[in-house]
């Protein structure tokens, strides 16, 4: 689509003229950038990523790979994260006792029985499946032997 043309039939006169019949209009174009990023209107890049040390960490040790300066997360190793922003608000509390470490020892004595066991604990799993499958099957078939018995004495009968 021609914008130039399209404007020129509803009246315009060209370049160098406003869009208002009376001439009292802008004579220029406004200039508009084109958003790129998903921050939502009227957010400021700064603002959306000022918490995000990690990320400004990564950036500045990609960008002095190879320099021979000390990267900003081997700093943050030796001194952790400055206390402002977000993260200074945090308070390490007292931790608790949870059932993790229950889920843990389960697993440690999972991973104490030697291959044989589980490989025979999977084929008796394997065999029930089958065995229940052959049994619904089975009654799936009485259920329609039944079904069709019913029907064929119903016929005889009348």
């Amino acid at each position: 689509m021609d914008a130039a043309a399209y404007l020129k039939a509803q009246g315009w006169q060209g370049d160098g003229h406003s869009l208002d019949r009376t001439g009292r209009g802008i004579k220029k174009p406004l200039l508009v950038s084109k958003k790129v990023d998903v921050l939502g209107l009227g957010i400021k890049k700064h603002t959306a990523t000022s918490d995000q040390w990690w990320l400004r960490a990564f950036d500045t040790s990609l960008r002095d790979l190879g320099t021979g300066k000390k990267s900003a997360l081997a700093q943050i190793r030796e001194t952790g994260v400055n206390r402002g922003g977000l993260y200074g608000f945090f308070v390490k509390g007292e931790g608790l006792e949870g059932s993790i470490a229950a889920a843990v020892s389960a697993d440690d004595e999972a991973s104490k029985l030697s291959k044989e066991e589980i490989k025979r604990k999977r084929d008796e799993e394997k065999e029930q499946k089958k065995a229940a499958r052959a049994e619904r099957a089975a009654i799936r078939k009485a259920a329609e032997e039944a079904k069709e018995r019913a029907k064929q004495e119903r016929r005889e009968a009348k």
